[in-house]
């Protein structure tokens, strides 16, 4: 199947297909992290997180690959290898199917099925770090399939290196490479467990050469936990559990199908079109139902390994992520493995998937690609070009923003130093200092603007979480309206602050 001359027409041409979408509509609304990850591959730094230790690096190399041709951006260069690569996977997941025994139209369907799919077009489209993980996970599959078919001990040494090497490009994927080692356990074969063990071996062995080589950090016990689980030592990353936890969970598995945001009740607003593909995609659902009765399930096949295997990686991802405030990162990979599920326990069930297939791609072609590419999501742009703009003044205005470390990210990014006129205007642990800051410019004359008054309140993760005090706090202050803009998620507006 890895042969040019044995690939499959239909599923090749479908991936083929995606990587046009993909490519052609990048978001032009990146995340805090996006324009971070850019910045670091673009000034060289910082290319080892612990969290996703090899992802800067292999986007440097990109970079400079590409340099060799022509003078790309970085961050563009990023959407592109992303969109690449989740092609890739889109295409792996077909040969991976037909090694299961599906046949062609069906792995056409589960093929699109994955590449319309929120998770994946999401982050294809986004210079994040969840699609090289998920492609080496993707091959750990592949082999892991191939030595339950063939018996070779190449494929299982193949499925561990390629499992272990995901966990190096993310974390998260250690349960997909767990789900894996619990199947091969499962076999009873003392050299087929130590077979796909042993290359799990150049997780730690890379991260004590990074910490040694890259960090000149001493190779300790203490300091290499330290750094391996550094997100969590920092706070940057935690477990928690309860209700709202629960719920974030549900909203994300939806999120991982169908873009889901409180800006889609504005999109009328915009163009009407956006409200027929909505339609289109109600009507397709609509139809899918209709024809769900014509399913068959085989539930006996939840007993092959290979299927509870991700079944089981299913499950360990959800509650992982369950633990982790219901994080709908860290389920970008739950399509996938339900495809690899769902195409051996279902039977006649071409047209039903179909159906939903095209109804998601309408919805999140329409809901999400479309307007993220084309519009504002929010004013996090428009402060930061006018902080760029502004930046070569003497008497630079300051800066006091709801979202301080996406602008600044960006700003960064452009100019190649960090600002040092944006202060945060919702983390209150030393209000009295940003209080200080804010009357020192005053008493300068320098202006003082602000947008964390009169946000909209769009549902969204953001609103859900975060809490808005930013007027009760600072009550002893006037606000005047010097600009607005029109968004996504509502109208924003730049205040100019007071006494």
């Amino acid at each position: 199947m890895l042969k040019i001359k044995n690939i499959q027409i239909l599923p090749f041409g479908i991936s083929l297909f995606f990587l046009v979408v993909y490519i052609f509509l990048p978001t032009s609304n990146s995340s805090i992290d996006s324009w971070a990850y850019a910045l670091y591959i673009k000034q060289a730094k910082d290319l080892f997180l612990p969290h996703h230790l090899l992802n800067g690096a292999m986007g440097l190399l990109w970079v400079k690959f590409v340099g060799i041709f022509i003078k790309a951006d970085v961050l563009r260069s990023m959407l592109i290898i992303n969109a690449l690569f989740a092609t890739a996977i889109l295409y792996i997941l077909g040969i991976t199917l037909k090694e299961l025994g599906v046949e062609v139209k069906k792995v056409a369907i589960w093929v699109a099925f994955v590449g319309s799919s929120w998770a994946i077009m999401r982050y294809a489209t986004e210079n994040e770090v969840y699609i090289f993980p998920i492609f080496f996970s993707l091959l750990g599959s592949y082999f892991f399939i191939k030595a339950k078919h063939n018996q070779k001990f190449w494929f299982v040494f193949l499925s561990g290196l390629f499992a272990a090497f995901a966990c190096l490009f993310h974390q998260i994927m250690f349960f997909w490479w767990l789900a894996l080692l619990i199947g091969i356990a499962y076999r009873r074969c003392f050299r087929s467990f130590m077979g796909f063990a042993i290359p799990a071996l150049i997780v730690p062995i890379a991260y004590l050469l990074v910490l040694v080589l890259y960090y000149n950090q001493p190779c300790t016990l203490n300091v290499f936990i330290h750094f391996v689980f550094n997100d969590y030592y920092s706070g940057a990353a935690g477990i928690s559990t309860g209700l709202s936890s629960f719920l974030l969970l549900i909203i994300g598995i939806a999120r991982s199908f169908l873009q889901i945001h409180g800006y889609i009740i504005n999109l009328n607003q915009f163009s009407v079109l956006f409200v027929l593909g909505g339609l289109i995609s109600i009507l397709f659902f609509a139809w899918s139902l209709a024809n769900i009765k014509k399913v068959q399930w085989k539930w006996v096949n939840i007993k092959s390994q290979i299927v509870w295997v991700h079944l089981l990686a299913i499950l360990l991802q959800l509650f992982f992520a369950l633990l982790s405030s219901g994080n709908a990162e860290f389920m970008v990979m739950i399509p996938l493995l339900l495809s690899v599920v769902l195409s051996q326990i279902m039977k006649n069930e071409i047209k039903f998937i179909g159906l939903i297939t095209f109804a998601m791609f309408v919805w999140n072609l329409s809901f999400g690609l479309i307007p993220l590419k084309i519009y504002n999501l929010d004013n996090n742009r428009a402060i930061a070009a006018q902080v760029i703009k502004h930046q070569k003044e003497s008497n630079q205005p300051l800066y006091v923003l709801f979202n301080r470390p996406r602008v600044e990210n960006e700003v960064e990014y452009s100019l190649g130093f960090c600002p040092q006129n944006l202060i945060t205007g919702i983390q209150y642990e030393a209000i009295d200092i940003i209080k200080e800051r804010i009357d020192s410019a005053l008493l300068k004359g320098v202006l003082v603007y602000t947008d964390c008054v009169n946000r909209p309140k769009t549902l969204s993760r953001e609103t859900l979480t975060i809490t808005n005090t930013f007027e009760e706090q600072f009550s002893e202050y006037t606000f005047k309206k010097a600009d607005s803009i029109n968004t996504l998620t509502g109208k924003y507006y730049l205040y100019v602050m007071s006494r």
